[in-house]
C-alpha cells in the first residue's frame, strides 16, 4: 500500500485490532475475479474472520503487508461500522 491509500483509511478504524492481510487466489475465481483469502499478518497462514485471535492491529498489519496482496478490515457485530467491498 502506498502512503495515500494508508492515509485514506479512517483513523477510528486504524485504532481497532481487526486487521488481516489477504492473498489473491487466481484459480478460485468468482465471477471472473480472483478470491481474496484472508491471512494472519506475519504468520502466512489463513485467517478466520470469526476468530479475533487471528486479527492484528493496524501498524503491525501495514508493516507485514508487503508480503501479501493487500490488507482487510474485519467488520463485527460489536463495532459500529458497515462497509462495502466495491472492487
Amino acid at each position: 500500500m502506498n502512503k495515500q491509500q494508508i492515509d485514506n483509511i479512517p483513523t477510528p478504524l486504524k485504532t481497532l485490532k481487526q486487521w488481516v492481510c489477504f492473498n489473491l487466489v487466481p484459480n478460485g475465481k468468482i465471477g471472473g475475479k480472483p478470491i481474496k483469502v484472508p491471512m494472519i499478518p506475519g504468520l502466512n497462514v489463513r485467517a478466520s474472520i470469526s476468530k479475533p485471535g487471528n486479527w492484528r492491529d493496524f501498524p503491525y498489519t501495514i508493516a507485514q503487508s508487503h508480503k501479501y496482496n493487500g490488507i482487510g478490515f474485519v467488520f463485527t457485530a460489536e463495532d459500529s461500522y458497515t462497509g462495502i467491498d466495491i472492487d
